[in-house]
């Protein structure tokens, strides 16, 4: 019987898994969003699978360990032998291969190396010397996502170190591939590169599990958010403006107004909300501001009558809907393991999707989120990136197991609910449209 120190350990790493049935239930056709579309990996599909293409991994591989130059296949095995593979996988997945740890090294070392020779040959625009063409490209990036198409991130750290010095630029090159794979258009990508490098660091639990998670953990980069905190000058203006425009009696009217309002706002438990779209924020007084960073989703007031929103700008291309479900998943499982990284607690993704799920309702609320620069919009109409994200939304778990952004629909609620600020935004929106609004 296995000691109760051992059993922690075992539930202290996330693994390879199928998708949570939770995921697959809505639609029949659900499924495929999950299912690989033109590249298969790791052992749940192995190699019986119709989109294992061994021959094109065997050739992705040879080129991998030539372009490496300082070591052969055998001992490259040797090294991916020594990781303790089953370790990151559920036995639902390996049943296959318990009798056969060799065979399953085997598969795990050709699918690393073609992938890392994949993403070496997309990066620096090589794939025509394996015969594959830009559509047959993009959907094997897309299929590197996938959450039950995953081998180890171990394996892959194993085969990209101790490179020559016309190799070593492997993990930059693995990180660019990710960035360029992200959701999240970054800011300064420059910037943001350097800090991702700090993921390869990581020791124990906190390393990733499989690329899709290491995309999860890019997201999740702590950056400085783009929004700048109003001075003192501004508020300044701000009042100025009150006191000429409504006259100290209005405003002082108004203003207890407010407070006896917010004393019956208490006991909002951020349960509801009373705005609809985007287009009700910007009534409301709510600007737009950008971050790089699913972690820096923030709601500000820098002054009595604006609220700032601080959101990432979200990539929406074909892909983005296999990604955004895959994460979904992902971050299910880790909840369902007693894992000690911090960030495996909140669903971030899902609660994202909430978030902007409550923001869109139609093409009006992507054009002005794209006007802001928090979307980029890569498919042929607003339509129907408002179609996709209702979708994911309506399709995901209505309410997150924690709602990592429950703080931040509180403020927005409190911020909206509060008509004498959103009277004066209207007013001063409508009849005082001049530079001292724009400072605001």
């Amino acid at each position: 019987m296995p000691a109760k120190g051992e059993n922690n350990r075992q539930q202290e790493i996330p693994k390879i898994q199928k998708v949570p049935d939770i995921m697959l239930r809505n639609a029949d056709h659900f499924s495929t969003l999950f299912e690989p579309m033109e590249l298969s990996i790791g052992p749940l599909y192995g190699p019986n699978d119709k989109l294992y293409k061994w021959d094109l991994k065997v050739k992705l591989a040879a080129h991998f360990i030539k372009r490496r130059g300082d070591t052969t296949e055998h001992d490259l095995l040797q090294k991916v032998k020594k990781v303790d593979i089953k370790k990151y996988f559920d036995d639902k997945v390996i049943q296959d291969y318990r009798t056969d740890d060799q065979e399953l090294f085997r598969l795990v070392f050709l699918d690393g190396c073609a992938i890392l020779e994949f993403i070496y040959s997309y990066v620096y625009h090589g794939l025509h010397e394996f015969d594959i063409i830009s559509g047959q490209a993009a959907l094997i990036r897309q299929d590197l996502f996938l959450l039950q198409n995953q081998i180890p991130f171990e394996v892959l750290e194993v085969l990209m170190e101790k490179c020559t010095t016309e190799a070593s630029a492997w993990r930059e090159d693995f990180l660019i591939f990710i960035l360029m794979s992200s959701i999240i258009s970054p800011g300064d990508s420059s910037k943001l590169l350097r800090s991702c490098m700090a993921i390869f660091s990581s020791n124990g639990n906190e390393k990733p599990v499989h690329i899709l998670d290491f995309l999860r953990r890019v997201l999740l980069i702590q950056t400085r958010p783009i929004y700048r905190p109003r001075n003192q000058m501004t508020i300044a203006c701000d009042f100025f403006w009150l006191l000429c425009t409504f006259g100290v009696p209005i405003m002082l009217t108004y203003m207890m107004k407010c407070i006896r309002k917010s004393a019956k706002r208490q006991d909002y438990s951020g349960n509801k909300q009373s705005f609809r779209n985007v287009q009700e924020l910007k009534t409301a007084g709510i600007k737009f501001n950008r971050c790089d960073s699913l972690a820096n989703i923030s709601f500000h007031t820098p002054s009595f009558i604006t609220g700032q929103l601080v959101l990432p700008s979200l990539v929406v291309d074909s892909s983005t809907e296999r990604k955004l479900f895959n994460l979904i998943a992902l971050e299910m499982c880790l909840l369902d393991h007693q894992d000690r990284r911090p960030d495996t607690h909140k669903s971030w993704v899902n609660s994202y999707i909430n978030l902007l799920d409550l923001f869109i309702d139609n093409e009006h609320d992507v054009k002005a989120l794209r006007a802001a620069h928090l979307l980029r919009n890569g498919l042929s109409s607003d339509i129907e990136v408002a179609q996709l994200i209702n979708r994911v939304g309506s399709k995901c778990p209505a309410d997150p197991p924690v709602d990592t952004y429950a703080d931040v629909k509180r403020k927005i609620e409190e911020h909206y609910r509060n008509r004498c600020a959103i009277w004066m935004a209207q007013a001063r929106h409508t009849h005082f449209h001049s530079h001292y609004a724009n400072l605001v």
